[in-house]
């Protein structure tokens, strides 16, 4: 798997994004390994793979990916059906399945995603004011929230 430039460069993403799959692929990734991880989707109408870096919650099996600035994102799109996805998960490469959802798609499910984030990450409920315990905060957030869920292959 190779580092692939998704987006063009705004204000040093990609050399970020290059530096963080360098760490993730080095004996330093341990930094970030609980945290970080190398996911790679494949384009829908070209099929070329797409590499970078993402934050995620692991519950079993299932991967939780919040797109922050989603409107502003273009990579998630490409599971807008559940598609074959790779990931670099804490130095290990593993495969699963993977899909995108919105609040349209499924508001279960992204409030899901969210409050597995809220929990991991309390920074991000607060970013997106949402208190602890509202309810009505989450669901008023899962509107405006993308979730990607990855299901690792055994």
């Amino acid at each position: 798997m190779r580092m692939t430039e998704t987006t063009k460069s705004r204000g040093g993403q990609t050399w970020v994004n290059r530096a963080m799959y360098r760490l993730l692929r080095s004996p330093f990734s341990r930094l970030v390994n609980g945290t970080i991880m190398a996911l790679t989707v494949y384009g829908r109408r070209t099929g070329l793979p797409y590499t970078f870096p993402v934050q995620y919650v692991q519950r079993g099996d299932v991967l939780w990916v919040y797109v922050g600035s989603s409107d502003e994102k273009t990579w998630w799109r490409n599971l807008a059906r559940e598609s074959q996805v790779r990931v670099l998960l804490r130095g290990r490469m593993r495969h699963g399945r993977a899909i995108a959802y919105t609040h349209d798609r499924d508001p279960g499910l992204v409030e899901e995603g969210l409050r597995q984030w809220a929990d991991r990450f309390p920074g991000i409920a607060k970013r997106l004011g949402i208190p602890p315990g509202d309810d009505e905060a989450f669901a008023a957030a899962a509107l405006r929230t993308t979730i990607v869920q990855v299901r690792l292959e055994r």
